[in-house]
């Protein structure tokens, strides 16, 4: 059928149609609709059509006054045809029968399942061998045998939840059957396993069932770890299914008991799974303790605690210790902002548990993480050394997709000192999937664009209810939502030029989708250049990405409150002749925070007191200021002796120990100091851009005089 509404899209449209468009109007990827349109070519010539194609031009359709009828579209059977993978998917839809089947697979089988040669599917099987080769899994491969994989349990279970969880992995047909075979392993209440229903309304159904499960019991995760926990129980369901278990030690044993939790988990899972199926090992319920323990939750079970007391008063201080490093780290002061305390440490107390015992979340490469990094990346650098504080706390290793997530509370704290929100006007609710972080952030970066919307509530998809009461205006989503009858605008957590435009148009009574919006502004733009005598077919299309890409590019100075333009001094004005030393005298790291004090100290900006105070801040919370390999960055606070905004720079090329573990020797040292938590932020945006460049980096590290780094700096 949607081949079938592509043809007619294509017949409809007076221009050639991108396969970027095609995919976006069917939300399916530029594969199948390639996929879509190979099929389609026999088909066309066969009615007397001819289906063109051309390079940065588009696909279209010359029908020589031939029309499809709608009574009479055509039939699956004139578009069967194999479906080509790309290498990419072939491997991960191999991984997936190797990993599901628990059993040799032949070679044989890969080619069939994927219509493949021989030797393509050797040339595969080797590339995934080599991926794997850097993880705890192996294939293990023997003539007249097939191919296995082995590894330990609690890695295959992770792989899988990997592979189930690639979004673009599971929008192909075939890999869907495997989605749909896990959850099968669950019981719905009032359902069978195996009942003939579609996989996402199986999936929904095993959803729903969990929710009610664990609202038995005084428990309510958010949706997205929800859905996270009831597909590492179908998971673990498949696996007790092939024989297999997960394995703990005796102390993971004791320690997982005291959480309470393992008394009442045992009659939920008993009532999730099929009556015929084994009952769950006693370290399979515990193992299911620990995802919970691991998932955010916005209502806790009495008398249960996810860490021990003594851990959760090491909590405490790492969540007080965080605060306080951001607070020097950004001018700030936190104090009386309860809400950024608890949200730090409600994301802190799963994510101990996630790390500990090494439990699959969401792809590193999420969204947010993306985000936190390009639009607040003084907040990630100040969330990246307060997460030094848990590290060195509890014995683990933050990651970059962890930090993201605290850095959402700590922007939503920064943006919250801005304004207050509104008292009337538009009611808005926002419908969140992830936490409570994200709705934090979407909810003050609305406080800031438009005060004239006031958030009734942050709620849940399954929560949403409660406000279908004719009383609300506007929902806003930061996941993929739909509801009849209501305005529904999906957005980032930090409102990007895209929201702000779409939400603004709505607003005045337009459309609420950028889409949509980015069209009509390029129907019109193409008209007017019609009328002034200016037609080419590739006019649209260059106009139509030109909008696209200004509204990417441009979101930080659109709608960033930091990236605006009266943000006081740059880096040219802050780094000179005067703050840049190379080849300093020093051979600790007292010597270089001394001679970092004495550069700013001599242009007026701070007073031998601040340099004191940064000492102080390294000797109490150890080298969080060292944010990068060999550099480091010195900074108080603004009340430890600050007159205006000042920075300095040592070039040390033989390096400095500061004590940290991995990025010593320092041979950057940057020290700052700000007034107050606004005129610094042009000049230390432009610092971690620099961080980030590499090349530019090491140029400078070797840089030989004062001259050529400040050519490196303010090039």
């Amino acid at each position: 059928m949607r081949e079938y509404l592509v043809l007619q899209k294509l017949q409809e449209s007076r221009h050639p149609l991108t396969v970027s468009f095609l995919a976006s109007s069917f939300d399916v990827n530029e594969r199948t609709i390639r996929n879509d349109l190979q099929g389609l070519d026999a088909w066309c010539r066969k009615q007397g059509m001819q289906l063109c194609r051309k390079p940065n031009v588009g696909v279209w359709l010359e029908t020589k006054g031939r029309i499809i009828h709608p009574e009479t579209p055509p039939s699956s059977q004139d578009f069967h045809r194999q479906i080509v993978y790309s290498p990419d998917d072939r491997q991960k839809l191999m991984a997936f029968e190797l990993l599901l089947r628990n059993e040799a697979v032949l070679v044989k089988e890969f080619e069939f399942l994927l219509g493949i040669s021989k030797s393509t599917a050797l040339r595969d099987l080797e590339t995934l061998e080599r991926t794997w080769s850097n993880t705890p899994l192996q294939l293990v491969k023997r003539p007249n045998f097939g191919v296995l994989a082995v590894g330990e349990e609690r890695e295959i279970r992770n792989a899988l939840f990997r592979l189930l969880t690639d979004e673009s992995l599971m929008k192909i047909p075939v890999a869907q059957k495997y989605n749909d075979a896990v959850y099968r392993c669950l019981k719905v209440e009032g359902k069978q396993s195996g009942a003939p229903e579609s996989g996402k309304q199986r999936m929904l159904d095993v959803w729903l069932g969990l929710r009610r499960e664990l609202d038995r019991h005084g428990m309510r995760l958010t949706d997205e770890a929800l859905a996270t926990y009831a597909l590492h129980m179908a998971i673990a369901a498949y696996r007790i299914r092939l024989g297999e278990q997960i394995s703990l030690t005796d102390k993971q044993k004791e320690r997982i008991r005291r959480q309470n939790f393992h008394p009442w988990l045992v009659q939920l899972l008993e009532r999730m799974m099929p009556s015929q199926d084994p009952s769950w090992p006693e370290e399979e319920v515990l193992n299911m303790a620990v995802h919970l323990a691991a998932s955010s939750m916005s209502e806790w079970l009495e008398n249960s605690q996810v860490l021990s007391e003594g851990e959760t008063s090491l909590l405490a201080a790492a969540v007080h210790n965080m605060v306080e490093i951001t607070e020097r780290f950004l001018g700030l002061s936190f104090q009386g902002d309860g809400e950024l305390y608890r949200g730090l440490a409600n994301h802190l107390a799963p994510m101990i548990h996630r790390l500990r015992y090494g439990i699959a979340s969401k792809p590193a490469c999420a969204p947010a993480e993306i985000d936190v990094k390009h639009a607040y990346q003084w907040i990630f650098y100040a969330a990246r050394s307060g997460a030094k504080v848990v590290e060195e706390l509890f014995d683990l290793s933050v990651p970059d997709s962890e930090v993201a997530h605290l850095s959402l509370y700590i922007g939503a704290a920064v943006e919250r000192k801005k304004g207050s929100a509104s008292s009337s006007g538009v009611r808005a609710v926002i419908v969140c999937g992830s936490g409570v972080g994200t709705s934090q952030m979407l909810e003050v970066r609305l406080m800031q664009e438009f005060p004239e919307i006031r958030v009734r509530a942050t709620c849940s998809v399954f929560a949403i209810e409660k406000w279908l009461d004719g009383k609300t205006d506007l929902f806003l989503a930061t996941v993929p939502f739909q509801l009849e009858g209501a305005t529904v605008i999906e957005c980032s957590p930090f409102l990007d030029s895209k929201d702000v435009f779409a939400i603004r148009a709505w607003l005045t009574g337009g459309s609420s989708s950028f889409a949509n919006l980015r069209d009509k502004l390029t129907e019109e733009i193409v008209a007017a250049a019609a009328q002034l005598g200016l037609r080419h077919p590739r006019l649209s299309k260059e106009v139509s990405q030109t909008i696209a890409s200004y509204f990417a590019n441009s979101e930080k100075t659109m709608t960033h409150y930091w990236k605006r333009s009266d943000q006081g001094k740059m880096l040219d004005d802050l780094l000179t002749k005067q703050t840049v030393l190379c080849h300093p005298d020093c051979s600790t790291w007292e010597d270089a925070v001394k001679t970092a004090g004495q550069l700013m100290e001599q242009t007026g900006a701070v007073d031998a007191e601040y340099t004191e105070a940064m000492m102080n801040g390294l000797r109490k919370h150890g080298p969080y200021m060292v944010v990068a390999p060999g550099v480091a960055l010195l900074h108080a606070r603004p009340q430890d002796g600050v007159k205006e905004v000042g920075m300095s720079l040592q070039i040390v090329p033989d390096g400095v120990t500061f004590g940290h573990p991995s990025r010593d020797p320092v041979r950057l040292v940057f020290a700052f100091g700000t007034t107050d938590s606004q005129s610094h932020l042009q000049a230390l945006s432009r610092l971690m851009s620099l961080f980030n460049d590499e090349e530019r980096l090491s140029a400078l590290m070797k840089s030989s005089s004062v001259d050529e780094a400040l050519t490196l700096l303010h090039d």
